[in-house]
């Protein structure tokens, strides 16, 4: 498992039969389950960047859509780095039924998968075969319930080590997904030394005062879907730490550009660029949107700032933009810099003024070709929206 990178665990736990039903709806689940859950749940969010959970998505049964689950399961099931199963007791100590679980482990040791199960011994009744010797399979480790709840840190990482996973791929390159922009600019400011992170394979070090992808998912989901295939160059417009531009470079493109207002994160990925070994193919350099970029691309990228608050600082333009007025010229000078049938990308959320943002567009005289959300997972989580823009057909 060398250079292998944590990012997502999928949570399974009882579901059916921990809910509370009142008058014939459900109005949450019991107290017993949720102290249970919430330790383990605020423990695996803390250690994790994402944490898939069922009970999250569907409000602890308030708003479940049976029609969804197996399909959105097995999607986290192919995601998720790690599974985790939470098999506890009731408060009688009766083992919770959970055929879910037992399913979902069973497809995550097909889909080989490491599996951390969390179980709570019963007093009064025995577990199933299947449970009670799953610590003996290949990549399953079992941490007691007792142990957990005592100490969940230090078990977890005993088991993340007997699954193949060592304590330091967590410490030095775990990412921590906030929503709250104000909680992503207090943990920079707290972070006065370099750290490395991997995103899509490729490995960059972050300088303090430049905006990290440790906090946000968004560099994976526009590069999930950036379609690089037949295209020679590419404009990296805020470029921060350097992530999108150095992905492209890794993927074979000929030309690379990368330009920010801050002249600290160009000299962070001035560094990147050379300590990657790219710098005969890219172009780093200070600029105010297009104000000093040269030519048309292919593809322009846009990991635009989502909040019309006003910068105080070179960081916080990374993600304020009072009155939008960078995303207006980004978006309505982007065609000026495209080659015949290049596409411009923008990164957008619902924490912001999605209205705006498409106005431009049309403003723009340019059309949304296609267009990806990547749903949150959590109720404190945003969504997340991705646009490939062009000139009209």
């Amino acid at each position: 498992m060398s250079g292998t990178f944590i990012s997502t665990c999928f949570l399974a736990a009882p579901f059916s039969q921990v809910l509370e039903i009142r008058n014939g709806r459900v109005r949450g689940v019991t107290s017993n389950f949720k102290s249970k859950w919430d330790i383990s749940y605020s423990h695996l969010s803390a250690q994790f960047a994402q944490v898939f959970s069922s009970h999250v998505a569907e409000d602890f049964g308030r708003c479940t859509e049976e029609s969804v689950i197996v399909e959105r399961d097995m999607t986290w099931l192919k995601q998720c780095d790690v599974f985790v199963a939470l098999i506890i007791c009731d408060q009688s100590g009766n083992p919770y039924q959970s055929e879910g679980v037992l399913v979902e482990c069973g497809m995550a040791l097909a889909l080989k998968k490491p599996v951390v199960v969390i179980r709570e011994e019963s007093p009064t009744a025995s577990r199933s075969y299947f449970i009670e010797n799953i610590g003996r399979l290949d990549g399953v480790a079992v941490i007691s319930w007792d142990r957990y709840s005592a100490n969940a840190s230090t078990e977890f990482t005993k088991a993340l080590e007997k699954v193949g996973f060592t304590t330091n791929k967590i410490d030095h390159k775990a990412r921590f997904e906030r929503s709250n922009v104000d909680s992503v600019l207090s943990a920079h400011t707290k972070s006065q030394e370099s750290h490395t992170v991997s995103v899509k394979g490729v490995e960059v070090v972050v300088n303090p005062e430049v905006f990290s992808p440790k906090y946000s998912h968004s560099p994976d989901f526009i590069l999930s879907n950036l379609e690089l295939n037949g295209t020679t160059s590419l404009l990296d417009l805020g470029c921060g730490c350097g992530i999108i531009g150095l992905y492209a470079l890794t993927a074979g493109l000929d030309r690379v550009t990368c330009v920010d207002l801050n002249r600290k994160a160009v000299e962070n990925t001035r560094k990147n660029v050379r300590s990657l070994g790219f710098a005969d193919r890219a172009e780093v350099r200070v600029s105010d949107c297009y104000e000093n970029v040269e030519g048309k691309f292919d593809i322009i990228v846009l990991n635009a700032p989502y909040w019309d608050r006003e910068a105080t600082n070179d960081l916080e333009h990374a993600v304020f933009d009072k009155d939008y007025l960078f995303l207006k010229a980004a978006v309505c000078g982007g065609r000026n810099h495209l080659t015949e049938g290049g596409a411009m990308y923008i990164c957008f959320s619902n924490q912001g003024d999605v209205s705006v943002m498409l106005n431009l567009v049309c403003k723009a005289g340019m059309s949304v070709k296609r267009q990806w959300l990547q749903a949150a997972n959590t109720a404190e989580k945003h969504i997340r929206i991705l646009l490939e823009i062009a000139h009209p057909d």
